[in-house]
C-alpha cells in the first residue's frame, strides 16, 4: 500500500539530499542510483547509529513523517526527531533488536485529531557486516492504514453477520465441500444439537432419508431456488422445513449458505385453516363444502358398484323456541350434544355433517335396502330423543328426519339433498319427531312453490289476479247482507290458484302491500255496478294482511280508495285475524278508531283459531264475528264444536256483535246454526265463490236482494 502522508505537517526539504550511509557507499554512480531508489521507494526509510541512537540518514518521506527537515533530522536521537511519545513506543523494540541482533517488526498507530489517524508497519533491520560488526540499524516504515481499515471492516462485517445469525428466528447454515463450517443458534435449537456436534459434519446427516436425494441434487447443481425438506431432530422427530440456498463467494472460495425455515407452525396453521374450511367450527363435523365433495365421491363409487345409498336430512324440532327462550349459548350446547349423539350412532357407517343452524345431514354408506335405511333413521331418532340437560335444565328435544335414496330419488348431490330436505319438511308437517321418505309428489309441490315465488311479481304487472265473490245472507230470512271478496291467481301454466298457495309467499317477498291495495280498489270498483243491478245497500268484505294493517299510511290509503270510487264507509267491511289484534297498543286502537269513525265495518275472521277471547274483543270496536268453518264442519258430529259455537254466538250477541258462520255446506248445519240464533251464514250451501261476471248474474236472479 502507498504511504499516503496527506494531512501530516510538512516542512520544506533541504536543497541537498542527505548523504547515503558509508556502508552502502560505493562508486559515485552507484550512490546516485541508491539515493534515487531510496528517495522514490513508497516507504519511509531512515538509518540510525546503534551506539548513539542518532539518525545518520533519512529519506524525505521519513523526515516529513517525523515533522522534520530531511537535513535537520541527521544527528538527532529518537526523542529529538519524533518526540517522547513515539520514542517511548519505539524504544522497547529497539532494545529488543539490539539484544537479539535480529530484525524486529511491529505496528504503530499515529493518531490525528481530524480523523482516526494512520497505521504503520515498522521494520527495524540491523546492519551487520561480514565481520560481525554491528553499528547501524535501518528503519522501514510502510503506511498500512488502508489494510488495517479493510481488516477492521471485515471484522465488523463478520461480527454483524454473527449478530444477525444469532438474532435471526430462522436457522442459517454454511457448508463448503460437503462439510458444515458454521451454524447459528436458532438452527441448533431447531435440531437439538450443540455447535461442536454439527460443525464439520455433512449436511445430509441431519436430513430425513426420504429428503436427502432432493437436497443432494440441489447441492450438486448449486441450485438457489427454495424447496421443502425434512430435518431430523436429535430425539428422532421429523421437522418440516423450507431451504432457501444461496451461493456466496468468500475469500476466493464458494460457500453454500442455506436459510432454514421451520414449517411446523405454518403447516399446523395451514392444517387448521383447511380444517376450518372443511368443518363446522361449533361441532367439528364436516361442513357443507366437505359434504358436497365427499358425497360426490360416494355417489361415483355407488354408481360403479350399483350400491344403494341414503341421504338423511335432520332438523331439530322447535329449535328456534329453545334459542329464543334459553339463549344462543344453550342452543349451541344442544347442537353439540346432538352432534355427539349422532357421532356415537353413526360410527363408520355414515358420513356426518352440519349444514348450519339446526340442520344435520347423514349419508348412510352401507345400507342395502329401504328397510335398512328406515331402521338406521329410527335409531337416530331414538338417540336424539333421549332426555338431556341444557344449562342445568332437563328437557326432551326431538328431531325430524327426511330420507332420499340413491339412485331412485336422485343421482346428484344437489338432487338428493333437495329431496331429503323436502321429505324432512313432510315429517315436520305431519307432527314432527318422525322419519319420512321422499315421494315424487313432494318434488312436484316444491317445483310448484318455486314457480309461484319466481312469477308472483310478474303476476301483478300482468294483471293475472282476479277477485271472486261469495255472498253472506242473514238468518233466517236469507236476505243478502254482504259479499266477501276472495283473491285468485289465474296462472297461465298452473291454472287457478287459491290464496293459501301464494299469500304467504307474497308476504315474504314484500309484495303483499301492492296486492292488498289492488284487492281493495278492485272490490270497491264493483260497488256501483251492484247498486245499479238493484242491490240497495251493497257491502263488500275485504281481508287484510298484518303488513297492510301495520303500515303507517294504512287508514289514509283506505279512505283515499273510498274517495276515488265515490263511496262511503258503510260500503266496506275489513276482516282482521285474531293474531293481528293480539298485541293491542296505542297504534292499533287509533287505527281501529279512525276506521270506525269513517263508518267502515270491522270483522274478526276465523274466530276461535287464534289467541284472543270475547272478553278481550269487547274492548275493541268490532262489528262482526266470523265463526271459523272448522267448527261449523263438525257441528253435527262433535259435541265440543257444538258447545263452542253455541257459546260464541250467545256471548257475541250479548256484546252487540253480529255473528257470521263460515263454511256452511249442508242444511243440517244451517238448521243448527239457526237454532243457535246465528245472524248470518256464508258457504257453498248459499253459493260458491264466483267471478265478478257470474256474481252479477247470480245477483240479478237471486231473491236475496235487500
Amino acid at each position: 500500500m502507498s504511504a499516503d502522508t496527506s494531512g501530516f505537517p510538512i516542512k520544506p526539504a533541504p536543497p541537498a539530499p542527505a548523504p547515503v550511509p558509508a556502508s552502502v557507499a560505493t562508486s559515485s554512480a552507484t550512490r546516485e542510483q541508491l539515493r534515487a531508489l531510496i528517495e522514490n521507494v513508497p516507504a519511509s526509510l531512515a538509518c540510525f547509529d546503534v551506539k548513539t541512537l542518532r539518525f545518520v540518514y533519512s529519506n524525505s518521506r521519513f523526515a516529513r513523517l517525523m515533522g522534520q527537515d530531511q537535513a535537520a533530522l541527521i544527528g538527532k536521537n529518537f526523542v529529538e526527531a519524533a518526540g517522547e511519545e513515539i520514542a517511548n513506543t519505539a524504544m522497547p523494540f529497539v532494545r529488543m533488536m539490539l539484544e537479539q541482533r535480529q530484525s524486529i517488526k511491529f505496528e504503530y498507530h499515529l493518531p490525528r485529531n481530524d480523523h482516526n489517524g494512520f497505521w504503520f508497519d515498522v521494520h527495524l533491520v540491523p546492519d551487520i557486516g561480514t565481520n560481525g560488526e554491528f553499528s547501524l540499524c535501518h528503519v522501514l516504515m510502510s503506511n498500512i492504514t488502508s489494510h488495517r481499515e479493510a481488516i477492521r471492516e471485515a471484522r465488523e462485517a463478520v461480527e454483524r453477520l454473527r449478530k444477525f445469525m444469532a438474532a435471526s428466528t430462522e436457522g442459517i447454515v454454511f457448508h463448503e465441500d460437503g462439510k458444515i463450517v458454521d451454524v447459528n443458534p436458532p438452527l441448533l435449537r431447531m435440531l437439538g444439537y450443540t455447535y461442536d456436534e454439527v460443525v464439520g459434519q455433512h449436511p445430509l446427516k441431519f436430513m430425513a432419508a426420504d429428503a436427502q436425494a432432493e437436497a443432494q441434487a440441489a447441492m450438486a447443481v448449486s441450485r438457489e431456488s427454495a424447496y421443502d425438506s425434512v430435518l431430523i431432530h436429535k430425539n428422532g422427530s421429523r421437522i418440516p422445513v423450507q431451504f432457501t440456498p444461496r451461493n456466496l463467494q468468500w475469500d476466493g472460495k464458494t460457500i453454500r449458505m442455506s436459510i432454514v425455515r421451520d414449517m411446523t407452525e405454518r403447516m399446523a396453521d395451514a392444517a387448521r385453516i383447511h380444517f376450518l374450511a372443511m368443518h363446522d367450527a361449533l361441532t367439528g363435523l364436516a361442513n357443507r363444502t366437505q359434504l358436497n365433495e365427499r358425497l360426490e365421491l360416494l355417489l361415483d363409487g355407488a354408481a360403479k358398484t350399483r350400491t344403494p345409498l341414503a341421504v338423511l336430512f335432520i332438523d331439530i324440532d322447535h329449535f328456534k323456541r329453545i334459542n329464543d327462550s334459553l339463549g344462543h349459548a344453550a342452543g349451541d350446547e344442544l347442537l353439540v350434544t346432538f352432534a355427539e349423539r349422532l357421532k356415537a350412532e353413526c360410527g363408520d357407517e355414515a358420513l356426518l355433517s352440519r349444514l348450519g343452524g339446526d340442520e344435520f345431514v347423514v349419508v348412510h354408506k352401507h345400507g342395502r335396502s329401504h328397510d335398512a335405511f328406515a331402521a338406521f333413521g329410527e335409531r337416530l331418532l331414538n338417540a336424539l330423543a333421549r332426555p338431556l340437560t341444557i344449562e342445568g335444565r332437563r328437557m326432551n328435544v326431538t328431531a325430524s328426519i327426511g330420507v332420499a335414496q340413491f339412485p331412485d330419488d336422485g343421482r346428484s348431490v344437489m338432487a338428493l339433498l333437495k329431496n331429503a330436505d323436502a321429505a324432512m319438511y313432510l315429517a315436520k308437517s305431519q307432527g314432527r319427531a318422525m322419519l319420512r321418505f321422499f315421494d315424487p309428489s313432494l318434488a312436484r309441490a316444491a317445483d310448484r312453490a318455486l314457480t309461484i315465488e319466481a312469477q308472483l311479481g310478474e303476476a301483478i304487472r300482468n294483471g293475472e289476479f282476479e277477485l271472486f265473490y261469495q255472498p253472506q245472507v242473514s238468518e233466517p230470512d236469507g236476505q243478502l247482507i254482504g259479499v266477501e271478496a276472495l283473491i285468485r291467481w289465474r296462472h297461465p301454466e298452473l291454472g287457478l290458484i287459491g290464496p293459501t298457495q301464494f299469500i304467504h309467499v307474497a308476504e315474504g317477498l314484500q309484495l303483499i302491500a301492492p296486492i292488498g291495495q289492488w284487492v281493495l280498489d278492485e272490490a270497491l270498483g264493483q260497488i256501483k255496478k251492484w247498486g245499479a243491478a238493484g242491490w240497495r245497500e251493497p257491502r263488500v268484505a275485504v281481508n287484510l294482511s298484518s303488513v297492510q294493517f301495520r303500515a303507517a299510511n294504512f287508514v289514509d290509503s283506505v279512505l283515499d280508495a273510498l274517495k276515488r270510487h265515490d263511496l262511503v264507509g258503510a260500503n266496506l267491511e275489513l276482516e282482521l285475524t285474531e293474531r293481528m289484534l293480539m298485541h293491542e297498543g296505542d297504534d292499533t286502537a287509533a287505527t281501529l278508531a279512525a276506521l270506525t269513525a269513517a263508518g267502515i265495518g270491522l270483522a274478526i275472521d276465523d274466530f276461535g283459531t287464534g289467541y284472543s277471547s270475547l272478553s278481550h274483543l269487547r274492548t275493541l270496536p268490532i262489528d262482526r264475528l266470523k265463526i271459523d268453518q272448522s267448527f261449523v264442519r263438525e257441528l253435527t258430529d262433535s259435541h265440543d264444536c257444538f258447545a263452542i259455537t253455541e257459546a260464541t254466538i250467545r256471548l257475541a250477541s250479548s256484546l252487540g256483535m253480529v255473528t257470521i258462520a263460515e263454511g256452511v255446506e249442508t242444511e243440517a248445519q244451517r238448521t243448527i246454526l239457526r237454532r243457535m240464533h246465528v245472524h248470518a251464514t256464508q258457504g257453498f250451501l248459499i253459493a260458491r265463490p264466483m267471478s265478478a261476471a257470474d256474481f252479477m248474474v247470480w245477483l240479478q236472479t237471486a231473491v236475496f236482494k235487500n
